[in-house]
């Protein structure tokens, strides 16, 4: 099983393919840390009920951050986008626990890797691919996920299903 310390965005993106059982088929316990909490109290309802719903199945559980990890935030210099709390600290926690960062903001991905050794980043392009390559789920489904994902105004690569199919027909002959 491996760890991943799941930001805000990539949860909201899980909620509304409705597919949280792709996290149990690939093996990831999700983390998560109190600013991402805050931020799902601040969210919609459904989000929230989405989150409360993790915890009582205890699908995520929360992890406190060490003086370690708001020092490493501290120390991060401030970005003019605003980089926020919750972001930095799935980064940082995930950093220090070596572990999978799950997060679909790119923006933020690529500021932090200018200040932090970011090892593993993974979104929800990558939790489908992987659960696609697996044959845990089929070519109507990803493309369903797409529709879903662009309605909620999270658009993936317009070839991303084609690359996928792609990945997948060259894994299927070197099987053979």
């Amino acid at each position: 099983m491996s760890t991943a310390v799941i930001d805000t965005c990539t949860l909201i993106n899980l909620k509304n393919i409705k597919r949280i059982d792709l996290i149990d088929y690939l093996h990831y316990y999700l983390i998560t840390t109190v600013y991402v909490v805050i931020e799902i109290n601040r969210g919609s309802d459904s989000t929230k009920k989405f989150f409360r719903t993790l915890e009582s199945t205890n699908k995520i559980q929360h992890i406190k951050l060490s003086i370690d990890d708001l020092i490493d935030m501290a120390n991060i210099p401030k970005n003019k986008k605003r980089l926020s709390n919750p972001e930095l600290s799935c980064f940082v926690k995930a950093k220090n626990l070596g572990c999978i960062t799950f997060t679909d903001d790119k923006k933020a991905i690529k500021y932090l890797s200018q200040h932090l050794r970011i090892e593993n980043v993974k979104g929800i392009s990558d939790i489908i691919g992987e659960a696609y390559l697996e044959n845990y789920i089929g070519d109507s489904e990803v493309i369903e996920f797409i529709r879903v994902l662009k309605e909620n105004r999270f658009i993936l690569p317009e070839d991303y299903y084609e690359n996928l199919a792609s990945k997948k027909l060259m894994k299927h002959i070197a099987v053979d």
